[in-house]
């Protein structure tokens, strides 16, 4: 389930895995999972977070590495080389949210919390 949903379900089932011996060992140890197996986004998706949260041209100012260094609960980290600036050629690395945290989170959360 937490998989499946994404964002802050796999965030909560994370923690969930911490709190041995609170939470039951079977439990644990297939929440454990998430610490390292966490979804990617696509380049596609990463793109459109990108153009949406950051206009102005973030992309055109940095050549990205569309495979990401990592992957986590909320967001995954690029590698990507500044262009166009005094700073030409200095590596980042962009954080990018994936896509729909917020809005999917909710609409999850209000199906699973009676009204």
């Amino acid at each position: 389930m937490c998989s499946s949903n994404g964002g802050i379900f796999v965030k909560m089932g994370q923690h969930a895995a911490t709190l041995a011996p609170a939470v039951p060992a079977e439990y644990v140890e297939r929440l454990a999972q998430l610490q390292d197996r966490a979804p990617e986004s696509t380049w596609a998706e990463v793109l459109e977070v990108l153009n949406t949260e950051l206009p102005g041209g973030t992309t055109a100012s940095l050549d990205f590495d569309a495979a990401p260094v990592g992957s986590a609960s909320l967001a995954q980290v690029h590698r990507a080389e500044r262009r166009g600036t005094e700073r030409e050629g200095a590596e980042v690395a962009v954080k990018v949210q994936h896509p729909n945290i917020q809005a999917g989170s909710r609409r999850r959360m209000e199906g699973l919390v009676p009204g």
